[in-house]
């Protein structure tokens, strides 16, 4: 299956990800292990989480979630392989913009769609996003959620993560604000479940650690 990316405001530009894909276009995405591999990922389960359902909800679709054990905190992720990414252009005196250079513009499309809450972001240099997550850039923000991500849960942290000729990533961390002195040792903990392998490197199961 290949992910669709509007170029019209990038709003909506969520590599064709949103509640109106269909049953047959859920059962024709890649899993996430085939993803991970894809990717060149790996992930790490981390220490009391155990698998979850993943959400299909109009912001974006998720391949993989994990809950933990014993409060209200779920991980939800994602990963868009650059080769499978489509950009619809509607210019017909421009060139479509290449799906490698707009990961910028669609993480602020999607902190907009999931909240309209002002969200301070932290990105990261390509020093910082090589070294925690073997990626060439990545953001993330807080945000409380809406109607469109993240039902029944107060706020969610947005990790994006990008590697040039190869994939976007993403970790969406799910928490309520009762418990979020709780949550957020925890997230950090989790934080680095999902990161890119070294090139020319692959790793033998892709999830580890799964129950």
């Amino acid at each position: 299956m290949r992910f669709v990316a509007p170029a019209i405001a990038l709003v909506t530009a969520l590599h064709g990800c949103s509640a109106g894909t269909s049953d047959s276009a859920t059962a024709r995405r890649p899993g996430f292990g085939a993803l991970l591999a894809e990717a060149g990922m790996e992930f790490s389960m981390p220490p009391d989480f155990v698998p979850a359902t993943p959400a299909n909800e109009p912001a974006m679709a998720t391949e993989y979630a994990i809950r933990h054990r014993d409060i209200e905190l779920e991980i939800r992720y994602a990963i868009r392989p650059i080769d499978r990414m489509v950009v619809e252009y509607d210019d017909p005196h421009g060139l479509a913009p290449d799906p490698d250079t707009l990961y910028p513009l669609m993480f602020r499309a999607l902190v907009e769609r999931i909240s309209t809450d002002f969200a301070p972001q932290s990105e990261f240099d390509s020093t910082m996003a090589q070294r925690e997550f073997g990626a060439d850039w990545g953001n993330a923000a807080v945000v409380s959620t809406g109607p469109h991500f993240g039902r029944g849960y107060d706020y969610c942290l947005i990790l994006m993560l990008h590697k040039s000729h190869t994939a976007d990533a993403y970790a969406f961390y799910l928490f309520q604000g009762e418990s979020k002195h709780r949550a957020m040792p925890l997230i950090t903990d989790a934080l680095h479940a999902l990161r890119f392998l070294p090139t020319n490197s692959s790793a033998t199961d892709p999830i580890a650690g799964r129950p």
